[in-house]
C-alpha cells in the first residue's frame, strides 16, 4: 500500500461524509461514489477502504441487494461523530 493512497484515505471519507449529510437518503456503489458523490474518478481502493473505515463507525451502513449490488447509505452514527484523520484503523 502506497503512501499516497493512506494519504487519500482521510480525505475520501471526509468527503463520503459531507455528502451523506447534505444527502441523507444517499444509497448507491462503490462506482456511483466516485462518479455521483465525489465528483471525480478516485481511486476504487481508496473509497472502498474509506467505506470499510466509515461502516466500521457506524457512520456507513453497507448492504448487498439480492442480485449481489453492493450499496452503501448513511449509518446510525453518522450524526454522532466525524472521520478522524489520525484513527485508521
Amino acid at each position: 500500500m502506497s503512501d499516497e493512497m493512506d494519504d487519500e484515505l482521510p480525505a475520501v471519507a471526509a468527503e463520503i461524509v459531507r455528502y451523506l449529510r447534505a444527502h441523507p437518503d444517499a444509497a448507491d456503489t462503490v462506482e456511483g461514489v466516485a462518479r455521483w458523490w465525489l465528483g471525480r474518478d478516485a481511486e476504487r481502493n481508496a473509497i472502498e477502504r474509506a467505506m470499510a473505515l466509515l461502516v466500521k463507525r457506524r457512520m456507513v451502513e453497507k448492504h448487498t441487494l439480492p442480485e449481489g449490488t453492493t450499496v452503501f447509505r448513511s449509518g446510525p452514527g453518522l450524526t454522532a461523530q466525524a472521520p478522524s484523520h489520525h484513527d485508521e484503523s
